[in-house]
């Protein structure tokens, strides 16, 4: 998999100045976790190609002046009307954090997956059950004697 990159920059306007940031394609940013707080900005699209690539799942490089952080997505901030991307929270993390929470991620996916399969199993169970008594009630209905699986099998 390869390494995700996102080139930043301190953030000097803060507060309702971070509207005009928006208005001219920048989203503000702000990182946490271990070590200082800060608030950064950077390209629009670059932060939505990097937030998309990485999810909530996978770590990403954060790139300030000459120092990288190891971060996570922690919140993504939308319009409520129209989507665009308002705010992005990262959380730095270690690189066995990233490695715990991804593994982590991981394992819940499959868990998922794994229920949504039992799942499906249990309904086509479930549909064949009610077949066969559909069958059943039809040639109940016709004065046939019941079908079973084994003389079904017999007759072909």
């Amino acid at each position: 998999m390869e390494e995700l990159l996102l080139e930043t920059e301190p953030r000097t306007a803060l507060g309702k100045k971070t509207r005009a940031l928006r208005r001219s394609g920048v989203t503000p940013l702000h990182l946490y976790g271990r070590g200082d707080s800060l608030s950064l900005q950077a390209d629009t699209h670059d932060v939505v190609r990097a937030v998309t690539a990485a999810g909530r799942t996978a770590a990403l490089t954060v790139k300030v002046g000459s120092e990288s952080h190891l971060v996570m997505v922690r919140e993504v901030q939308r319009h409520p009307v129209t989507e665009r991307l308002l705010h992005v929270d990262l959380l730095r993390v270690s690189e066995e954090q990233a490695a715990a929470e991804i593994a982590q991620a991981e394992a819940e996916a499959a868990a998922a997956e794994a229920a949504a399969a039992e799942a499906a199993a249990a309904a086509e169970a479930k549909a064949a059950a009610q077949a066969l008594a559909d069958a059943e009630a039809a040639a109940a209905e016709a004065g046939a004697p019941p079908a079973t699986g084994a003389e079904s099998e017999s007759a072909e």
